[in-house]
């Protein structure tokens, strides 16, 4: 049983806890910054929540997918890196062990072998790429994810054609408007 001094406690806290956050939840709302680091931090724990926090979730599937795409070259290239290796290796014990590469001789072996031993490192490092591309692109898009309210909207320009009649020389001119 829980002691009645408990129940109370918690309900005083559950009381002021939540006066309290909604307090602070409205100072906060009027004065709160889009966070650059906070973007980071959270792509670097999860890949793919800094862009949920900027609300870019049209990233969210590129990102996963780019992903799980390097994560299934690195698993696929390692397995038949491994076969190859393996029967390399059998070879030079004097055994055969896989027929289907019996057509392969020794040395086709080991460049084969070396082939899917380089594509896999590429996987690795297309994963990290990938990984370290989404973490900066979250910190470029919260630093500008109030851009548009921060730029003046009277911004324009006109590209019009021009005739000067002194000179008898035709042209166009481009006018910008900040």
């Amino acid at each position: 049983m829980i002691s009645s001094k408990f129940r109370i406690s918690l309900v005083l806290l559950l009381i002021f806890g939540s006066s309290f956050n909604s307090r602070s939840q409205n100072t906060e709302d009027s004065t709160k910054t889009h966070s650059p680091k906070r973007a980071v931090i959270l792509s670097a724990l999860l890949p793919s929540a800094g862009q949920a926090y900027n609300k870019k979730y049209w990233k969210m599937p590129i990102v996963y997918a780019g992903m799980g795409a390097s994560i299934y070259f690195i698993i696929d290239n390692n397995k038949q890196y491994k076969q190859f290796r393996n029967e390399y290796l059998d070879r030079l014990d004097g055994n055969i062990c896989n027929c289907e590469l019996a057509v392969y001789d020794e040395s086709d072996l080991l460049t084969i072998q070396n082939t899917y031993r380089r594509w896999r490192d590429l996987s690795y490092i297309a994963l990290g790429l990938i990984y370290v591309l989404q973490i900066v692109d979250a910190s470029v898009d919260a630093h500008f994810f109030d851009w548009e309210k921060q730029i003046n909207q009277d911004i324009s320009m006109k590209f019009m054609p021009t005739h000067d009649f002194a000179t008898r020389s035709t042209g166009f001119t481009l006018k910008l408007s900040f």
